[in-house]
């Protein structure tokens, strides 16, 4: 009777842990998935910041040639 009730106590245990990683994993993942979707957004911000850059280069420079 006691094997059985030490054999359950194992089992919930197990399945708990189990259950914990499954969440801790999924956090992590989530929290990754959000870094990159973040890192993704500053990078598109920087490309654009660069065209419209270059863009203002090309204007000063057909302006200068205007002269």
């Amino acid at each position: 009777r006691v094997e059985k009730e030490v054999a359950r106590i194992k089992e919930e245990v197990s399945r708990s842990n189990q259950e914990d990683v499954e969440k801790i994993v999924s956090e992590r993942v989530q929290n990754e998935l959000e870094r990159i979707s973040e890192e993704e957004k500053k990078n598109k911000k920087k490309k654009k910041e660069k065209k419209i850059s270059k863009h203002e280069d090309a204007t000063t420079i057909f302006d200068f040639m205007e002269v």
